[in-house]
């Protein structure tokens, strides 16, 4: 990732070359993270070459029997171990390099706010608008990491506030508002339609009213079946009032306790 021309026109030097340091430290650990995955990968073909080599040699051993001696069977043990040895290295060497692979992983992520900043500014972007630099507001405190975990206490705290706030009931007032343009909008659609001029049969082509239109929602997969009419909707006309009212009424014994 690069800072564009356009957007680097929207910064001042001093930030254009900070963002560009950040942007290449960046590359730096993501070209660490590659490198260590492709030498852990290596060392993991390389372990089930050499496990697949030691297991053939101790294959090729005398089996153990149960008339063998302790002395024989110590020294079948230690030559079992002697073979085992490179096979130890390499998973050894192998797990070293898995570490070094997560290290930079987690170095990487520290590096994350550098795109994050560059692709904030491409949501910014206008023609001829520009940034100013400003300096850091100055913090009097006797312990920054105190004054981190108190400025992370108070997000914590309106994080709790806007959950709160979220999740709480709606007045009664709102849902039975948003209740009454749901039924009005059902209604409007089955709200009868005359045609003066229409021959042969009524004008008001009542039957066409009850009619089920079907139609798939999803055309190219051929899933999706859906149907509308029947109808659903002119009754809703008809009967709005009394909808209203009845569902307004249930609406009336809900539980609202700390409705926002």
């Amino acid at each position: 990732m690069e800072l564009s021309d356009d957007l680097r026109a929207m910064l001042s030097a001093r930030a254009a070359t900070k963002i560009d340091a950040l942007l290449a430290a960046r590359e730096t650990a993501y070209m660490a993270v590659r490198s260590f995955f492709e030498e852990a990968r290596e060392a993991s073909e390389l372990v089930m070459k050499i496990r697949r080599r030691v297991q053939d040699q101790i294959d090729a051993l005398p089996s153990p029997t149960i008339m063998w001696s302790k002395e024989k069977y110590a020294a079948y043990e230690a030559e079992v171990d002697t073979l085992r040895a490179p096979l130890r290295k390499a998973e050894a060497d192998r797990d070293r390099l898995r570490a070094r692979h997560e290290a930079a992983q987690q170095r990487l992520e520290l590096h994350i706010g550098a795109g994050r900043a560059v692709e904030w500014l491409a949501k910014q972007k206008k023609d001829g608008d520009r940034f100013k630099d400003f300096p850091l507001p100055a913090v009097k405190t006797k312990s920054f990491q105190q004054e981190v975990d108190r400025i992370r206490g108070e997000i914590m705290s309106v994080s709790d506030q806007w959950n709160e706030a979220e999740n709480a009931p709606c007045p009664i007032a709102d849902a039975k508002a948003a209740l009454a343009d749901e039924i009005d909008a059902v209604a409007a659609r089955g709200a009868p339609r005359f045609d003066m001029r229409r021959r042969p049969g009524p004008p008001l082509a009542f039957a066409d009213q009850f009619r089920i239109s079907l139609w798939q929602s999803n055309p190219e997969s051929g899933h999706g079946l859906r149907a509308q009419g029947g109808g659903a909707e002119f009754l809703v006309w008809m009967m709005r009032d009394e909808i209203k009212a009845k569902l307004g009424a249930m609406i009336d014994q809900a539980d609202v306790v700390g409705a926002l």
